[in-house]
């Protein structure tokens, strides 16, 4: 039975009415804790939504943005953060950031801004936000405003992490451009550009080293194609110290071309081409180590728990859950083309 999400504290009537389990073993009332998983929706249809997981419980609850304020998120839910009780959803197609409460999922504020794609909390007060465009955005946290804007030199930014001092955004220019470049947070400018591989998306940070690691698609579409790769960074230097451009599992190597990335202690996790397998290898060696055979679209990891989540390329999307051995031990029903996954615990 398809479930969506009412919180439990909020119009009783509605709770008891609805198809779904009652949301009556959250931890915290002020404020919504687990597994959320962003729910794009049909591009140009404006259906999209967030899901949330609870892990301690194996509940799935569905729809939290439209069960609160009655409509939609929007077109194209592309990112989210938490900061204690607010939610800040990126809603890229829809050309909007909007603010919700994280204990109630009611709607805040939203803020106009154009194809904005994703976002990262740089210190107590401010999130950087990459716009299509060429653009980064300062959000500030205090006043829910944005307080500044400048120009990384690069037309379609992506994912962007913040590492000490400094936030690394990718600049991918639509699969012609092969950089990372690298903002001083203090003064918003961008002190240098790393060469990677051409169309790096997505990015994690390997904390027990001081690593990047930086998911290059290259150009599947092209003719002749251009492989992608997985470049990895030092966070100190600033330098590539090391590149797969393929993945050895016995036999042939596999070209890469990987949209999405998660390191996890010794072993990363990333999507081969947009829906595609996901992809286990070790990180200093290169050598793949497993795959999960899918039409996935997203790869997230939880190693305390020793669970592997990730998301299905489909109109009805579904939540997986896999143990390190790719075991699938739970699978849920969510939204339209559910993507990122977003973990919050306080």
């Amino acid at each position: 039975m398809k479930q969506s999400i009412t919180l439990w504290f909020l119009f009783l009537s509605i709770l008891l009415n609805a198809c779904r389990e009652d949301i009556d073993d959250f931890k915290n009332p002020e404020r919504l804790e687990g597994i959320f998983i962003l729910n794009e929706g049909n591009y140009g249809s404006g259906n999209g939504d967030v899901s949330l997981y609870d892990p301690d419980t194996g509940t799935m609850f569905n729809n939290l943005f439209y069960t609160a304020n009655q409509s939609s998120a929007g077109d194209v839910v592309q990112d989210m953060l938490i900061d204690d009780t607010l939610g800040i959803l990126v809603v890229n197609n829809s050309n909007i950031i909007r603010i919700v409460s994280n204990r109630t999922f009611k709607l805040i504020k939203d803020i106009p801004m154009s194809q904005p794609r994703y976002l990262t909390q740089v210190d107590s007060h401010r999130v950087f936000i990459s716009c299509y465009g060429g653009f980064v955005k300062v959000l500030s946290l205090a006043t829910l405003t944005v307080t500044d804007s400048f120009n990384i030199g690069d037309g379609y930014p992506e994912e962007l992490v913040q590492y000490g001092s400094k936030t690394y955004v990718a600049k991918s220019g639509w699969g012609y451009n092969n950089q990372i470049g690298v903002i001083n947070n203090s003064t918003l400018a961008v002190m240098k550009n790393i060469t990677v591989g051409y169309c790096p998306l997505a990015l994690s940070v390997d904390y027990d080293r001081g690593r990047l690691y930086v998911a290059c698609s290259g150009r599947s579409w092209d003719q002749p194609k251009v492989p992608g790769g997985i470049y990895v960074i030092d966070l100190i230097t600033d330098s590539v110290v090391h590149s797969f451009t393929a993945i050895y599992d016995g036999g042939t190597p596999d070209t890469l071309y990987p949209t999405r990335i998660r390191i996890a202690g010794n072993y990363g996790y990333f999507i081969n081409g947009y829906a595609g397998n996901v992809c286990i290898f070790h990180k200093t060696y290169g050598i793949m180590t497993g795959k999960i055979n899918g039409n996935f679209y997203y790869v997230a990891v939880d190693a305390n728990r020793g669970r592997i989540y990730a998301t299905t390329c489909e109109t009805v999307g579904h939540f997986k859950i896999y143990n390190s051995s790719l075991t699938e031990l739970e699978s849920h029903e969510v939204g339209a083309f559910p993507g990122r996954i977003v973990f919050y615990y306080k």
